[in-house]
């Protein structure tokens, strides 16, 4: 989805943008601002279920191959924005660089424990919450809540979104969903692929 600089100008600073981008792929003008980056990243197994049911589902993709079609997809990489792999590994290495102000937190971390991860990013952009306000923000962000409200937590403004486009960006928000669909077969190979991969990388996770 393309959204144009009106809409995107028609935002109040201080501007929260979600983006899929690869570091890369990421304005010299952004990065020169120095702005701060949050990486949220979640285990490729859950990301390969969740992606094969949103590109059967996105209007403009229509997905019409089998799962055990679009795992052989996924792990090659010929998916939009790239390999999971490549994708991740991008971002871990220049957070290591420490040129910019890059923040990971996990999917799996926020499942686990929401209010300690919103505490780590509450410091990283030095607003400093007390807990309370953390309490408040876990309680009012749970999946059920967001999906009730769908329409006040997507990313986009409404006029650029569709009832039914809303609708399949929440589907399960679980940890672990990877299982109903993943033979022990598919299991090992994606496990042997991001022990390739992930080479040399320092990101750990919880697969449910």
């Amino acid at each position: 989805m393309i959204i144009c600089d009106q809409v995107l100008n028609s935002i109040p600073c201080s501007r929260i943008f979600q983006s899929h981008l690869r570091f890369n792929q990421l304005p010299d003008s952004f990065l020169k601002r120095n702005g701060k980056i949050i990486y949220i990243l979640r285990n490729p197994k859950d990301v390969s279920v969740s992606l094969y049911s949103f590109v059967q589902k996105e209007g403009r993709i229509k997905y019409a191959g089998t799962w055990g079609e679009f795992f052989k997809v996924f792990i090659k990489g010929n998916v939009a924005y790239s390999s999971w792999f490549d994708h991740v590994l991008s971002w871990e290495r220049e957070m290591e660089k420490g040129r910019h102000l890059i923040h990971f937190v996990s999917y799996e971390d926020l499942q686990e424990d929401a209010e300690r991860e919103l505490g780590h990013i509450s410091k990283f952009l030095s607003l400093n919450h007390p807990n309370s306000f953390l309490q408040s923000v876990d309680e009012s962000s749970t999946f059920t809540k967001m999906r009730n409200q769908k329409y006040l937590y997507h990313p986009f403004p409404a006029e650029v979104m569709d009832e039914i486009y809303v609708e399949f960006l929440f589907r399960r928000g679980i940890l672990g969903d990877w299982r109903r669909w993943y033979s022990e077969e598919q299991s090992q190979h994606l496990d042997d692929a991001y022990m390739a991969g992930m080479s040399g990388s320092k990101v750990m996770f919880c697969y449910g």
